[in-house]
């Protein structure tokens, strides 16, 4: 098993399981990795890191977890403390980056140019983004990836598993930056709102009438 994400998990679900449930559950996961990713094999490239390291590897536990005993709603608390565990190690990263003098204020950019590159229409997403000053992002997520596919093996209520790695990663970043979301797709939201600013600045809801950019699937 190469895939770090799937290496990270097998490690939790040892200390969570013991070595007996573990082994079975780890194996089976690692059989229905490759079933998903061979499955999926022609998807774009924009696409595969997000199934390689992400979902397949979510859904893959999530389905061996309760193959092998596991109550659903036991892999699935499981799963979502995993993934924070991840964000919160990115997250304390980034937080020794922004410390540096004045970086916190290009956050806002990179942020935007993060979601653009990597989760732009040709790797399944859909978003709207809005007119802002250089130091706030905002954009709204009309399409989802990680929805469309825990909806299309069965498991919807993953997504709210990777969701919430979104919160974890953005808050409390820097004394200077806010976050600010009001609902999600993953837990029944109209669409994913993002926003983050340098708090120096005063915050307004989207317009929506200054829409700068608006990008349909190609993919």
């Amino acid at each position: 098993m190469q895939n770090k994400t799937m290496v990270a998990i097998a490690t939790l679900v040892e200390e969570q399981w013991g070595k007996k449930i573990s082994e079975k559950v780890i194996s089976d996961a690692a059989i229905r990795w490759k079933e998903l990713c061979q499955e999926n094999k022609h998807a774009c490239k924009e696409k595969q890191g997000h199934y390689r390291d992400n979902l397949f590897p979510c859904i893959s536990y999530y389905e061996a977890l309760q193959k092998n005993g596991v109550s659903q709603q036991d892999a699935l608390t499981f799963l979502d403390e995993s993934w924070s565990k991840q964000a919160e190690k990115s997250a304390e990263s980034m937080k020794k980056i922004l410390s540096v003098l004045g970086l916190y204020k290009f956050y806002p950019a990179m942020f935007r140019w993060v979601a653009k590159q990597q989760f732009g229409t040709k790797a399944g997403f859909k978003a709207d983004f809005y007119q802002t000053e250089k130091t706030c992002c905002k954009f709204d997520m009309k399409k989802c990836l990680f929805l469309d596919t825990c909806r299309k093996y069965g498991c919807p209520e993953l997504t709210p598993c990777f969701c919430h790695t979104d919160d974890i990663k953005n808050e409390d970043l820097h004394p200077h930056l806010c976050w600010n979301r009001t609902q999600f797709m993953g837990n029944g939201g109209a669409f994913c709102d993002f926003e983050i600013y340098v708090k120096n600045r005063i915050s307004k809801p989207h317009d929506r009438t200054q829409l700068v950019s608006s990008s349909d699937m190609q993919c």
